[in-house]
């Protein structure tokens, strides 16, 4: 038996949590689908993505035309450079809108959602995405949200405690900030909690702070330990999230999390039981109560860890598999 065809388009190897969805959505389709990736690579002039982005799209014609059933899994960036006419079907996977400081995007967001409307699908990680097209007249919408593998959560406490050693974070309690830019909210959390006697930790390679914050680049399971050792993950984004790829996996490791909520992450963060901090001035008064609460942690811990535990693989597949199959079907019927 022949596999219907996926094309699935991805911005290369970029580190966040749209590429992690992309890549378990790849892992879910094989044995499925015949599944082609194609990569376009944006990373040599990122400021430059939406004009550059004709020319990496012109690559995909001749696979794009040659076949017969493609169940085509495509970003938003490529949606409105799609040319009208003669097409598979499209699947279009949408994150969030905003989150950007590249101007031009923010110029062309209203026609990069008109040209949603020209797809078979569109699929949203979070309700609040969901609801926000709904309400803009789609129809086509689809809530998938993230998938994880659960027992990549589970954690000896000598590996825990050999990562503290390993990275000399020893001695006092771990705040981990995320992703250390200002749309993430990393340092703006710094300069309310800096005052206090703990080691901060962020993810990325900035080091504007210096000594005061540890940036670090970790590959996964040393990552995974980092949020395992910290006693608070704070994700205080200043843009409507799809999710929070950051706090879920927090939560899937038993660590407390406070973040603003924005877009899709307050679904996370309040179907979790965790805590919600609309602003910064609010941020220091909770964090410093939480300091202070053994027990108020541990049942943050248990009851993130619980709601977490139930986005799994498995259930992310089934999904997508319902959805593409869905797709191909009704193409094929026509």
């Amino acid at each position: 038996m022949t596999h219907p065809q996926a094309l699935v388009i991805d911005f290369g190897t970029a580190n966040h949590g749209a590429a992690a969805y992309q890549s378990m959505l790849m892992e879910s389709l094989v044995g499925h689908f015949d599944v082609r990736r194609h990569a376009l690579e944006f990373a040599k002039h990122p400021a430059l993505k939406i004009v550059t982005a004709p020319l990496r799209v012109s690559r995909l014609a001749g696979a794009f035309f040659r076949a017969r059933h493609y169940a085509l899994v495509i970003d938003t960036e490529v949606s409105i450079l799609w040319p009208w006419g003669r097409r598979p079907p499209i699947v279009a996977v949408l994150h969030h809108i905003g989150g950007t400081e590249n101007w031009l995007y923010a110029l062309l967001e209203d026609q990069l959602i008109e040209r949603l409307r020209g797809v078979d699908a569109v699929v949203v990680p979070s309700h609040f995405w969901s609801l926000y097209f709904r309400n803009r007249g789609f129809r086509n919408v689809h809530t998938i949200h993230n998938g994880f593998r659960i027992e990549e959560f589970q954690f000896q406490d000598e590996e825990v405690e050999n990562f503290r050693r390993k990275y000399c974070l020893v001695g006092k309690p771990i705040i981990y900030l995320g992703d250390y830019q200002k749309l993430k909210g990393g340092p703006q959390a710094f300069e309310v909690l800096k005052h206090l006697d703990v080691h901060f930790v962020a993810s990325g390679t900035d080091k504007a702070d210096g000594a005061l914050v540890r940036c670090l680049y970790l590959e996964r399971k040393e990552y995974l330990r980092l949020l395992r050792s910290s006693i608070i993950v704070v994700t205080m984004s200043q843009f409507a999230e799809g999710w929070c790829r950051v706090a879920h996996e927090a939560m899937l490791c038993g660590t407390p999390v406070l973040g603003s909520g924005n877009g899709g992450m307050r679904e996370l963060l309040e179907s979790g039981r965790q805590i919600i901090c609309d602003d910064f001035e609010a941020l220091k008064h909770e964090v410093e109560c939480l300091l202070k609460n053994d027990a108020r942690r541990a049942e943050l811990g248990q009851a993130g860890a619980e709601y977490g535990k139930q986005f799994t693989f498995e259930r992310f597949q089934a999904a997508w598999l319902q959805l593409a199959r869905q797709v191909c079907y009704s193409v094929e019927t026509l």
